[in-house]
């Protein structure tokens, strides 16, 4: 492994970003953090092995901007480990996970760092995301984060709201989190392909004490037109079947459970869209497991989740797998995906 000179002091923030064969889009997200009207932060580009031109632009970085810190790894760890190793070489006050296809907004961070200072630095800091496609559309992602029920709110308030919106706010990539909290607990499992960040989430609530939001447009998710289809794998759908079974309580034993139970009513119906989307060879006990689990959704507490759960009741697992795929193309467009 081959580290740059990076800085000595402490910054304000640390980004880390693995990096893998993503030469085309590297440069905008390394720029977009360079180019703020806001110096005290430290980059770490974790290249994970790359085959492309990323080797060489993640040097060109380091060697423009002793903010930038390199880590070339001889052998590929995936995203998790690459996180994992940012983490323990970070110096930064808080923390925040980029993917390198994607970029943030121009001149937010001053603005974030406001926010945080106000807040009192709270441990977790949500942030809105737009998604940008090929052709050049953006469409916000629509969290739909109320201020007043996040900033100074208790933990279980803040995750109370959080259970009601229409969707899971699961990416870490939309977080900044305060680098004290992330000891042991808080290390990406390496062993989940895809929706590391969705577990991951659920252990962050469980240490997270305070929280705010920053209400700007600030990650701009990268659209590539073969990252939906690619999705769509048996081992993806392994995974939310890992994370359902490994969380899931059919009696909750306190209020973060019964929170978290509501999550994971969220993840269900992306895992029935998921195999909604799979070849129907091999599909017939997944569907089997998977009717085994509906009962999570009993837990549901955004709109979209009790329509799942009133159509399991009613059309089966099988159909509403069908049924939610066809709702996910007509709103697609409107940016309403349904997203891990």
């Amino acid at each position: 492994m081959e580290k740059s000179t990076g800085p000595h002091s402490s910054p304000f923030f640390s980004f880390i970003i693995p990096v893998y064969n993503v030469a085309e889009y590297l440069p905008q997200c390394v720029y977009s953090i360079v180019n703020q009207n806001f110096v005290d932060f430290e980059i770490i580009l974790v290249d994970n092995a790359s085959t492309d031109n990323c080797f060489k632009l993640c040097n060109e970085f380091a060697n423009k901007d002793n903010r930038v810190v390199v880590h070339h790894l001889s052998t590929n760890i995936g995203v998790s480990g690459a996180r994992n190793l940012g983490i323990k070489c970070a110096l930064g006050t808080y923390i925040l996970f980029i993917d390198s296809d994607d970029f943030i907004m121009p001149n937010t961070l001053m603005r974030l760092r406001e926010i945080i200072t106000d807040q009192i630095y709270p441990d977790v800091v949500f942030l809105d995301t737009i998604k940008v496609y090929s052709n050049g559309l953006k469409i916000p992602m629509g969290e739909n984060f109320c201020s007043s029920k996040i900033n100074g709110m208790s933990s279980l308030s803040v995750l109370n709201h959080l259970s009601f919106l229409k969707k899971y706010p699961g990416s870490a990539w939309a977080k900044a989190i305060k680098s004290d909290i992330l000891d042991d607990r808080l290390t990406f499992l390496e062993n989940l392909v895809s929706v590391e960040d969705v577990e991951w989430t659920f252990r962050l609530f469980g240490v997270a004490n305070s929280y705010a939001y920053c209400p700007l447009d600030f990650y701009c998710y990268r659209q590539r037109n073969n990252s939906i289809t690619k999705s769509y794998t048996p081992s993806r759908a392994l995974a939310f079947f890992q994370i359902i079974e490994k969380w899931a309580q059919e009696q909750p034993e306190n209020e973060y459970r019964l929170i978290i139970n509501s999550f994971l009513a969220y993840q269900y119906m992306i895992l029935l869209f998921n195999l909604s989307n799979l070849n129907r060879v091999g599909t017939k006990t997944l569907y089997m497991r998977a009717d085994r689990l509906k009962w999570i959704l009993s837990y549901s507490r955004s709109p979209r989740c009790k329509l799942a759960h009133i159509s399991v009741a009613v059309f089966g697992v099988y159909w509403t797998s069908r049924l939610l795929q066809i709702y996910h193309k007509i709103f697609l467009v409107k940016g309403d995906e349904m997203v891990a």
